[in-house]
């Protein structure tokens, strides 16, 4: 009697088995669909961050052009403005050009100091044991 009472509050060992093989699948299951979302969700932002490049690719577009116009009706207006002040109209084409030329220069060192700093001379140098150039 008291083996037939074991028996009975204890499954067997194949009963257990069985058990821990569904749970295991059950999990298995569950870590898949998880990675599936994982995935859905990147190529969703990937798609998102595409749209957002293109569409700031545009607006910056936009902005060159109304600066563009800007700049062009600020240097006329300026050169009518001292064309009508009796000034020669070479020297007034020399002057604008001249600024601008300098204004041209001091923005391309600006960006030429910005773009020296894009790199990763630093990380690179404590992975590999080198120095930061």
């Amino acid at each position: 009697m008291q083996q037939a009472d074991w028996q009975e509050n204890n499954p067997s060992l194949t009963d257990e088995a069985q058990q821990l093989v569904t749970v295991a699948a059950q999990l298995l299951q569950a870590e898949q669909r998880k990675w599936a979302l994982r995935v859905n969700l990147l190529g969703k932002e990937w798609q998102l961050s595409l749209r957002a490049v293109a569409v700031g690719f545009c607006l910056a577009l936009g902005m060159v052009i109304v600066g563009s116009v800007i700049w062009i009706t600020l240097n006329l207006s300026i050169g009518a403005a001292l064309l009508n002040a009796g000034l020669a109209w070479w020297s007034i084409g020399l002057g604008i050009m001249l600024i601008n030329a300098a204004i041209l220069l001091g923005l391309w060192n600006l960006m030429r100091r910005v773009i020296s700093q894009i790199g990763f001379s630093r990380s690179w140098a404590s992975l590999t044991g080198g120095e930061a150039s």
